[in-house]
């Protein structure tokens, strides 16, 4: 059991395995949110959970290292500029690693976590789909994590 992450709609699904690998992704009885549906660009999508999966940490070289030394190494970069790193949340992760980012950025210092909204105007369809295409803009928001448009991030960036 599982929520389709396609839109901010939130669509009960069950996500279908073998071997490690999402093989389809089928809708789930929820009379609040979807019903006994789910929209073909939830069902479709499931590819995204088979690439670029992460599968540990890594050092340079392509080294696989511990979490805590990886934790570590970053943290001791990122001391180098305390206080000026722009931390970047997604509003497409969860609220557990949005959370964790947070009090990462608190411990280097920096004084607020953003995240970009992805809104798609005509992708809603009132019924099954959303034009707010991220899974969780509202737990960014409920941890107090600001939305700022690709503009405002380029601004801050340079």
């Amino acid at each position: 059991p599982s929520i389709c992450t396609n839109c901010a709609n939130g669509c009960a699904t069950d996500v279908w395995l073998r071997d490690n690998q999402v093989l389809r992704q089928t809708p789930r009885l929820n009379p609040e949110v979807n019903g006994h549906w789910m929209c073909d660009a939830g069902r479709l999508g499931y590819g995204k959970y088979n690439e670029r999966r992460l599968s540990g940490a890594k050092a340079k070289g392509d080294l696989p290292v511990e979490l805590e030394e990886a934790m570590a190494e970053a943290a001791r970069l990122l001391s180098v500029n305390k206080g000026q790193t722009l931390f970047i949340a997604s509003a497409h992760a969860s609220l557990e690693s949005n959370y964790a980012l947070q009090q990462f950025a608190r411990e280097q210092g920096a004084s607020e976590v953003v995240y970009v909204p992805h809104i798609d105007p005509g992708f809603g369809d009132d019924f099954l789909r959303k034009d707010d295409r991220t899974p969780n803009a509202r737990g960014c928001e409920l941890l107090g994590i600001k939305p700022v448009s690709l503009e405002e991030l380029r601004a801050r960036i340079a």
